[in-house]
């Protein structure tokens, strides 16, 4: 437990986390703009009467709270989130953006509960858990702009621990509510969710409900996958670049056969606070020089 807690290990993976949740969560406010705007803009439903006052935080706070009808607040908050998205992509003042960032999010996000769920609420836990990084000179020692000065760039392994843990709760609580499920119980699950996809996805996969059989693989593999593949044997070395690799293409499927596109995105970024110091550098080099290749192609006489 000391080793697992307090490790020394280097910051690189968590600066590239850093960057690509920043990336990120600008594409998640431009992409959810209209729905925050329809609970907390001047004239939402959070000023309508359709949110009851006492109830529409659920036991969580926002700044919306204290704003009036028709008040700028919803504009000076979105916008502030926006430009702390892109400081954290960037890392240009990392310890300050984290905290305006988490704030407006939260803000944002926590009106939501009244009709939303899930993905939402995931994203603020994600963007609270960056700032506690953030907030200790963590995550901007790589893939910065403006870097945290001295330090040996290591960190305790528990900074990486707190995102890692919290993502197998998620896995393993959402597989433990399958399990309560008749549908996911005798199989048929998956039966119902590509029956949908006919009129729901872009993909109609709808043909595969008539193979008993395969939905039941699928659905008792999906419980499998979140009960114990991903919570217990991504702590192994020999298993866990399996384990990000089945978990890429597990959420790539969902995207395409149930539109969770967002959903996907949150989780295979987070992917990135399981990967080795090596790994973050290949990762990063390789964006690197597509980037370069591409630059050099635009600019020559033919491109």
């Amino acid at each position: 437990m000391e080793r697992f807690f307090h490790e020394r290990l280097s910051t690189k993976p968590l600066g590239l986390f850093r960057l690509l949740w920043g990336a990120f969560l600008v594409f998640y406010l431009i992409d959810g703009w209209w729905v925050m705007h329809l609970y907390s803009g001047p004239e939402g439903l959070r000023y309508q009467g359709w949110m009851p006052e006492g109830r529409y935080t659920y036991g969580f706070w926002s700044l919306f709270q204290w704003a009036s009808n028709g008040s700028p607040w919803f504009g000076l908050v979105y916008g502030a989130a926006l430009l702390s998205a892109v400081a954290m992509a960037v890392g240009w003042w990392v310890r300050v953006a984290s905290v305006v960032a988490w704030v407006c999010l939260n803000s944002l996000i926590t009106p939501l509960a009244w009709g939303f769920a899930g993905v939402d609420f995931i994203v603020s836990i994600v963007t609270f858990l960056m700032m506690v990084a953030s907030l200790g000179g963590h995550s901007a020692h790589w893939y910065a702009l403006r870097r945290e000065k001295g330090g040996d760039r290591m960190t305790p392994a528990w900074i990486y621990r707190m995102f890692q843990v919290q993502l197998c709760f998620i896995y393993f609580f959402s597989g433990l509510w399958k399990v309560a499920s008749d549908v996911w119980q005798n199989g048929t699950a998956m039966h119902f969710a590509l029956g949908w996809t006919a009129s729901s996805s872009r993909v109609d996969f709808s043909l595969i409900t008539q193979y008993p059989v395969a939905n039941a693989i699928l659905t008792h593999g999906i419980m499998l996958f979140e009960l114990t593949v991903f919570p217990f044997l991504i702590w192994f070395a020999g298993t866990r670049r399996w384990v990000l690799g089945l978990g890429v293409a597990f959420h790539l499927c969902i995207g395409i056969l149930m539109d969770l596109a967002m959903f996907g995105g949150v989780v295979i970024v987070y992917y990135a606070c399981f990967l080795t110091s090596t790994e973050a550098e290949m990762v990063a080099g390789g964006v690197s020089r597509r980037v370069k290749r591409f630059k050099e192609w635009w600019l020559s006489p033919v491109g």
